[in-house]
């Protein structure tokens, strides 16, 4: 029996050992899983993070390109706006100062536009000319017809826009013409910076001083014109053209004393038979066929007594060179059509060019895309004004509890 049960020990002992010894086994090998998975899902949740910092850097990627395009469109549309505004604010002067009725104000505004978009300048600066004209006291129909012309001699010059303008009017006005004369004008001045070294600028400063005059002396813009190319070919330019030539057709409409005996002298005649002056080619003429019977001293004293110290010069100039180059410059500038415009376009043909024409297109779309925009904006301010007008009612206490409430948001 004892013996029975001493087996029967060992037998379970034996047992339980090896029980044990597959417990522990199982425990390494469960370990060992355990470690295994822990090291799976580590992994697994690396590659996880790293997809996803993929994913999310590729649509913060494509968020911050979209905000940009978004920047960039809210930029452009809101210099369209800022562009409009201020090309309608120009515009409202030239209504003002020609008290255009709104229909003509409608003309005159898409005439500044298509203006802009076909030429080197911009609708806003075509504004400015506008301007300039009705503060003359031009009326639309005068506006209208006057633009083309005035584009092409500014274009042709190369100078500011409005300083042409400026020229042109007084050109105009000095010489008794009518806006419809405009494009003539610039024709006149162009060809007359092509044939000599002077610009349009230079002329414009000698119109200033010499177009009443030379209008009240029956003289014509293509003839002073002429004058005023020859002199500047001789260094007599702008201002100093003017005042040379003005003097002179003062004294020789109206000789002093001593100028009158020389004219005597030489046989000269300075008015028909009505009493009218003589267009200036005429005495110039006159005179270069009696200065040849004088020394170079009698010469120099005839022109002195007739013309003025101050003039003396420049109409030696004028003298010297003849009948013939005044008569041809004056008939060339009688028919320099087209002149300004094929200037123009000889100017403008270059890259320089092209991409001033680009702009001046992209402003008069700016202002076509501003002119969409605009009621809407209009709106929004308007609320936004309601709303700023609604802050500024409420008691203090009510918009201090109101700005900290909008701070913390």
């Amino acid at each position: 029996m004892a013996e029975n049960l001493g087996s029967i020990y060992s037998e379970i002992r034996l047992r339980m050992d090896k029980l044990n010894g597959d417990i522990a086994k199982a425990k390494a090998q469960l370990a060992t899983a355990s470690g295994f998975i822990d090291q799976m899902a580590q992994d697994t949740a690396k590659r996880f993070n790293d997809r996803m910092k993929s994913v999310s850097d590729t649509l913060q990627g494509v968020g911050l390109a979209v905000t940009g395009v978004g920047v960039g469109i809210a930029a452009a549309l809101g210099k369209a706006v800022t562009t409009t505004a201020n090309f309608d604010k120009e515009m409202s002067r030239v209504r003002a100062l020609s008290g255009a009725t709104e229909a003509d104000f409608q003309k005159l505004r898409q005439a500044a536009i298509q203006l802009g978009a076909s030429s080197v300048y911009s609708a806003s600066q075509a504004a400015q000319g506008m301007s300039i004209l009705a503060a003359a006291g031009f009326k639309t129909n005068q506006i209208l017809d006057a633009m083309p012309g005035i584009l092409d001699a500014a274009a042709a010059s190369g100078e500011d826009f409005a300083t042409v303008t400026d020229i042109m009017v007084s050109a105009m006005s000095g010489f008794g013409l009518q806006a419809r004369d405009m494009s003539h004008i610039a024709d006149v001045l162009a060809a007359a910076a092509n044939a000599s070294n002077i610009s349009i600028g230079d002329l414009g400063y000698t119109f200033k001083y010499i177009a009443p005059v030379a209008k009240s002396a029956g003289q014509s813009l293509e003839t002073m014109a002429a004058a005023a190319a020859i002199l500047g070919n001789n260094g007599i330019k702008a201002e100093q053209a003017g005042t040379t030539l003005r003097m002179a057709l003062i004294r020789l409409a109206d000789p002093p004393k001593e100028a009158q005996k020389w004219l005597e002298r030489l046989g000269v005649q300075t008015q028909d038979a009505s009493g009218k002056m003589l267009p200036l080619a005429n005495i110039i003429g006159q005179l270069q066929q009696k200065f040849k019977g004088l020394s170079q001293a009698q010469q120099l004293q005839a022109a002195s007594t007739i013309f003025g110290a101050e003039s003396m010069s420049g109409m030696m100039a004028l003298i010297q060179a003849g009948l013939e180059p005044l008569n041809k410059l004056t008939q060339e500038f009688q028919k320099a059509d087209g002149a300004a415009k094929r200037m123009a376009e000889d100017m403008q043909n270059n890259l320089a060019g092209a991409w001033t024409r680009f702009l001046s297109a992209l402003e008069s779309a700016a202002i076509a895309i501003g002119d969409q925009l605009a009621p809407t904006i209009q709106k929004i301010t308007e609320v936004l004004t309601q709303l700023v007008q609604w802050f500024n009612s409420l008691p203090a206490p009510v918009q201090q509890f109101v700005a900290v409430g909008l701070a913390l948001v």
